[in-house]
């Protein structure tokens, strides 16, 4: 939840602030506010399992959670929104900050 919490604050900072972030933060920040990180927390849940705390500080499995935020990221937006999604990053590139949240 920090990762989202902190995705999220950050979008309103370069927003609020009119900063010019790269392509490649962008895409961090819309990573780590996708909402996806929880999923292996709930697919736990929803079949009984109980890993240890250990498993989910797995590298592997942090990996695998970033994976999964960018597929969310990138693929789940439906076609008639892939445009608007590529104009809001082309004008992020270009300095319109305020299309950013």
């Amino acid at each position: 939840m920090a990762e989202y919490t902190h995705g999220v604050l950050s979008q309103v900072r370069v927003a609020a602030f009119h900063e010019n972030p790269s392509i490649e933060q962008v895409l961090d920040m819309r990573c780590e506010s996708a909402g996806a990180t929880p999923i292996f927390a709930l697919i736990e849940y929803a079949y009984g399992l109980d890993l240890p705390d250990y498993v989910f500080e797995c590298k592997t499995i942090k990996a695998l959670e970033r994976i999964g935020n960018e597929m969310v990221v990138m693929l789940v937006y439906p076609e008639r929104n892939a445009y608007d999604e590529f104009q809001r990053l082309t004008d992020i590139w270009n300095g319109s900050s305020e299309q950013m949240i």
